[in-house]
This record gives C-alpha cells, sequence and structure tokens, in this order.
C-alpha cells in the first residue's frame, strides 16, 4: 500500500535477500496535492494570452486568468489513468479530468517527480478549457481550435487549415499547441 511522507505518496516493498533485507522505495505517479496552485501559476505566467484566448472562444466574462484556478472547482478531482485519455495526455469526459499514466509517466514520477507534477499541472490547465464556458457544456476540441486560429499570422492559418483537413488529423492539435506555445514554461 501507498505510505506518505511530507505529502508525497510513495510505493514501498521490501526485498529479502540472503543476510540482508532492503527495503526499495519508489515515488509514486500521482495528482500533486498543489495542483490548483500550479494550474494558476500557469494562467497567471500567460494571463495576456489567455484572457484574449477565452475570450476568443467565447468565454463566460467572470472566466479569466486571474481565477483560472477556480475552474478546478467545477470538476470533478483529476484522476490517472492508463486507458481513458485514448492515448492523449488529457482528455475531459463527464466533468471528470483523466491524465494519462503509464510505465513511462510513472518512470518520470520517480526519477523527476517536480517535472511530472508540473506536466499533469498543464494538462490539467489545457483541459480546463472546455469548461470555461462556465459549466453548461463543454468546449470541444474544434471550438479550440477555431480560436487558435485566429492567433496566427496569415501563413501559420494557412497551414494550420490545411493540418486540420487531413484524414488523421485529431481535434484539439492546432489548438493545443498555440496554448502550448504561448503558457507552457520551461519544466
Amino acid at each position: 500500500p501507498p505510505l506518505t511522507i511530507n505529502t508525497v505518496s510513495y510505493i514501498a516493498f521490501r526485498v529479502d535477500l540472503p543476510t540482508v533485507a532492503y527495503t526499495v522505495i519508489y515515488q509514486q505517479d500521482d495528482i500533486p496535492a498543489d495542483l490548483k496552485k500550479r494550474v494558476q501559476s500557469i494562467a497567471d505566467r500567460c494571463s495576456g494570452f489567455l484572457n484574449d484566448f477565452l475570450g476568443t472562444l467565447g468565454a463566460l466574462k467572470n472566466v479569466n486568468a486571474s481565477n483560472f484556478g477556480n475552474l478546478l472547482d467545477h470538476v470533478k478531482k483529476p484522476v490517472l489513468s492508463e486507458n481513458k485519455t485514448s492515448g492523449r495526455p488529457g482528455m475531459i469526459q463527464g466533468g471528470q479530468i483523466y491524465v494519462l499514466s503509464n510505465s513511462n509517466t510513472q518512470n518520470t514520477a520517480r526519477k523527476s517527480p517536480e517535472f511530472r507534477a508540473n506536466a499533469i499541472a498543464f494538462i490539467v490547465f489545457s483541459e480546463l478549457l472546455h469548461v470555461a464556458n462556465g459549466g453548461d457544456g463543454l468546449y470541444r476540441d474544434r471550438d479550440i481550435d477555431r480560436a487558435a486560429l485566429e492567433f496566427m499570422t496569415r501563413d501559420e492559418r494557412k497551414d494550420a487549415e490545411a493540418e486540420m483537413q487531413k484524414d488523421l488529423y485529431e481535434d484539439g492539435t492546432i489548438g493545443y499547441r498555440i496554448v502550448r506555445k504561448n503558457c507552457a514554461g520551461s519544466n
């Protein structure tokens, strides 16, 4: 069972070798306890862009960069999942945000827990764009793509629109790319 040391979850197991016993502790991939603070920090870092983006998306006037972290109060607590994200880093479904967790992310959590916590926060930040209309319905990935087009140069927009017409295009790719470009800091 996980044990908690300084509010961080760990998985411990005991290995008995002849004449010597070792206890190995690995950090568990988990949603950071300060997730709301981390999400708000991202919003603060890109507040000018985020406010403009939310306006273009058509978000409610009372949803802005200064209170973006409060959108976490309108969804269920985010959870880690290996099979609920359809291979994407994150997904929102039924008011629940799912964050991809697999052997790679678990390995990252063990080796660099702060990097993983920041990555989870950015994924949740991105998924919260779906509920920026106040929870009366979700913005679809396609809506986020359309809003992103407004922040591109003519040439970037032409390339993005061509990419969006491809058969294997996944809705949201363009939108999340522009959000990442403007809001992701160095981890």
